[in-house]
Parts: structure tokens; sequence; C-alpha cells
């Protein structure tokens, strides 16, 4: 029985990191329209500045804010995250009242 099971354990532990390969590097990801490269990556952003900040006015929570705009990045004030430049209005750093709502912030 071990004779058959070692071959097997060890073809699943050679295909493990090939799986996980394909879920960083593809995967399912929204591909913009005429791209025909396999890296195109599609990444969302605010373009509507307006509307945008009369979403704030209403001051949302932070739970209301990611479930209507769920693929901008919201940063917490007690969260650790990179100084990368993004000019896309990706990732949103908020400014919060004492209830926790979302009063005012800015895009970095």
């Amino acid at each position: 029985m071990n004779k058959t099971i070692s071959p097997l354990f060890v073809a699943l532990l050679a295909m493990a990191p090939l799986a996980a390969m394909a879920q960083v590097h593809g995967g399912n990801a929204p591909r913009p329209e005429g791209a025909t490269d396999a890296k195109a990556s599609v990444r969302c952003g605010v373009l509507d500045t307006n509307a945008f900040d009369r979403f704030i006015a209403t001051k949302p929570t932070p739970v209301e804010f990611r479930a209507r705009l769920s693929c901008i990045q919201l940063v917490m004030p007690d969260s650790v995250t990179t100084m990368e430049m993004r000019a896309d209005n990706s990732r949103y750093f908020p400014q919060l009242d004492q209830y926790g709502r979302i009063v005012g912030g800015s895009f970095r």
C-alpha cells in the first residue's frame, strides 16, 4: 500500500505550487475590451468624483462603503499598507467620526 500512496503523494506535492501560481497569475479576472495579453489587468477606480463626494456626504460606515464600492481599497487608520502612488483613485484613506462613519478622506 505504501508503494501506491508514495507516487500519488509526490504527484500531488508537485502540483500544489502550479495550482497556486495559476490562482495568482491569471484566473478569471475581467479583461479590458480588445486586450489579448494574458497579463492585462483591470483596476477599478473612481471616475465620477462628484458622485463619490455625494456618497461620502451620507457618512457611510466602512461596511456600507465596501458593499457599494467593493473594488476600491479602503485603507482604515489602523491598516498597514504600501506607499505606492495610484493615480486611478483605487485606494481611499478615510477620515472617521467618533461613531466610525466615513466623513472625508483622500485618494492616494
